[in-house]
């Protein structure tokens, strides 16, 4: 579930709850599936694979120290 909110002074109002997503999430025992960035905006979140007849693949990315890789490739470009 998500719900929206407003803060003013020391009151907090929130809003109606409602779903974050009709899929569930993967249960892959007592770990956490899903993680928030620290400003609040954005989740990643492992998610079942949808049914299907095949079996479905799985693939994941991680990309890490993406801000270094982009200004060594600028800086290698002249830029």
């Amino acid at each position: 579930m998500v719900v929206s909110y407003t803060a003013k002074g020391n009151v907090f109002v929130p809003e109606k709850p409602r779903m974050w997503s009709d899929k569930p999430m993967s249960y892959v025992g007592s770990q956490f599936v899903f993680d928030v960035a620290p400003d609040g905006k954005r989740v990643v979140a492992l998610m079942d694979a949808e049914t299907a007849s095949a079996k479905p693949e799985t693939h994941l990315r991680v990309v890490l120290n993406v801000g270094e890789e982009l200004r060594r490739r600028a800086a290698a470009a002249g830029n």
